[in-house]
């Protein structure tokens, strides 16, 4: 199968951190899980995380999960660079190792830190996809970014702006 042709069953997953959205973590998961059983639906079976706090690594959560029913789903976490989650708090750090662990694929977009590693993760995430699941505060950052670009490029979007 060729890039193009995996690229049609690839879906990135993205949004902002908890105190950043209005909803509760049960009602984005709420949200997420029915979006990505959409997607699941639709044919897409590979699913890529930003691997960031929040809705990255809920959606993670999530599709990791539903692989138990369907062994057809992928994940790849697309972290911006090595290491990027050690100055997190414990509880984040243990979601963030759940998730790379349970991922078919780590795949950091940048060997290391760089003032641009967050875009040129989202560029990677949205150029490697054919739909874009976002839920996030509607502000500028890079989950908006990823919005536009997505559009840009005419890949699908699936948003939701829940901001505070």
């Amino acid at each position: 199968m060729t890039e193009a042709e995996k690229r049609l069953h690839r879906c990135a997953l993205a949004g902002h951190r908890p105190e950043k959205i209005a909803l509760t973590e049960e009602e984005a998961k709420a949200w997420l899980s029915g979006q990505i059983d959409t997607a699941i639906s639709a044919g897409f079976t590979t699913f890529i995380t930003g691997c960031g706090m929040g809705v990255d690594l809920w959606a993670a959560q999530l599709v990791i999960g539903k692989r138990a029913t369907n062994p057809a789903i992928r994940l790849i976490a697309a972290p911006p660079y090595p290491g990027f989650h050690r100055r997190w708090k414990e509880d984040w750090r243990a979601v963030y190792e759940e998730v790379i662990s349970g991922a078919d694929l780590v795949r950091p977009v940048c060997p290391h830190y760089e003032d641009d590693s967050f875009r040129k993760r989202g560029e990677w995430m949205v150029r490697h996809s054919s739909l874009l699941i976002a839920l996030y505060s509607g502000e500028e950052g890079s989950t908006r970014a990823m919005v536009d670009l997505a559009r840009q490029e005419n890949i699908r979007v699936i948003e939701r702006i829940a901001g505070k």
